[in-house]
């Protein structure tokens, strides 16, 4: 079957299938009087499907009806609007991570806003609503084709635009020649997220316009392409680690461990990035208990030396004990590395998709 003949028999479906549904709810045709808008019993008459996609919704209430309505407009578009919250929620986290300056990026901004910050499809609207004079309301979803294929033409070119501007070239991906840094894995980052906002846009385009959607494939950048160059930049980033108050050096090898885990490379201490812990332990008593206690505490930032910025702070503190003060202190060395080894790793990995990894 044909992609048109696909969306011929969706959208029929979506049609029918309400007027079948109150039929078998035992409401039957004559809920819808006979003054009713002629969109009711033959939307392609009102809509015609040359110029038009329409989808019919009905409900105990007008409000229900239109959602009803919107959703199964949305529906004929399958999997190509799904996703946008998450990829909202970790665009502002970028944003927000301290690790670019947004004043910069304006137009990158607005772009998102307007990718990820829609309710519902780009240009669909209610057209009418009617209530049957008993207890259902009927509501009609429409989206101009022919307006709506240049409203998403419009949004693929922007964000394109915003895509070249973060990343100041072709997707493609060559280190410059002062080297790889955080700020440049946010840039392809949120790049990667303006570019999965066009494949959606653009799997739109080709319900409402085929020839347009081929044309404007040929100019919308893979996200996968601009992920696998942010993994490339953060392999090559070496960081440096420091640790205050590690006479053994064990919790210097945790985070060792846990950075090199997260794909970037081991440094030393004059590297541009620097992770910055402080570590101690320190013997404390807890009242008519025998046991000798030892409580840890541990901190940790990502120093960036070049602009002498701090960023994504991590703290954590525990108390250990046992019958020797060597023990207690022992058993807290062994949770310190616990927590690092797991809830830093878990900490550190969100932030990193964060950044749109």
């Amino acid at each position: 079957m044909s992609a048109l003949n696909d969306f011929r028999f969706i959208t029929v479906f979506l049609f029918v299938f309400p007027l079948l549904a109150s039929g078998c709810a035992g409401a039957g045709a004559a809920r819808r009087s006979a003054a009713g808008p002629a969109w009711i019993y033959d939307t392609e008459l009102v809509f015609p499907e040359e110029r038009y996609l329409s989808a019919l919704g009905y409900g105990s209430g007008r409000e229900a009806a239109e959602k009803n309505a919107l959703g199964a407009l949305t529906a004929i578009f399958g999997q190509a609007v799904e996703g946008k919250n998450l990829a909202r929620y970790r665009y502002y986290q970028e944003a927000d991570s301290a690790l670019i300056d947004m004043k910069e990026f304006s137009e990158i901004d607005n772009a998102v806003k307007v990718s990820y910050g829609q309710e519902k499809l780009v240009g669909a609207e209610i057209k009418d609503a009617w209530f049957d004079g008993r207890d259902a309301y009927y509501a009609i979803a429409v989206m101009d084709k022919l307006k709506c294929a240049l409203l998403y033409g419009d949004l693929i070119e922007a964000n394109e635009r915003a895509i070249q501007k973060l990343t100041g070239k072709a997707p493609a991906y060559t280190p410059p020649a002062e080297g790889d840094s955080l700020e440049m894995a946010v840039r392809y980052g949120m790049a990667s997220k303006l570019a999965e906002a066009n494949e959606a846009f653009g799997n739109i385009l080709k319900v409402l316009n085929p020839a347009a959607a081929s044309i404007a494939g040929n100019e919308i950048s893979k996200a996968i392409d601009l992920q696998i160059a942010q993994g490339e930049i953060i392999r090559r980033i070496p960081i440096g680690i420091t640790v205050k108050g590690d006479s053994e050096g064990r919790i210097a090898a945790a985070f060792t461990g846990v950075i090199s885990g997260m794909g970037f490379r081991k440094g030393g201490a004059e590297e541009r990035y620097r992770l910055e812990v402080n570590f101690s332990i320190e013997e404390t008593a807890l009242p008519n208990n025998k046991n000798k206690f030892a409580r840890y505490t541990l901190s940790a930032e990502l120093f960036d030396r070049s602009k002498a910025q701090a960023f994504f702070p991590w703290s954590a503190r525990g108390r250990e004990g046992h019958l020797t003060k060597k023990e207690a202190e022992n058993r807290a060395l062994r949770a310190a590395e616990a927590e690092i080894q797991k809830s830093y790793a878990e900490a550190f990995s969100a932030w990193l998709t964060s950044l749109g990894g």
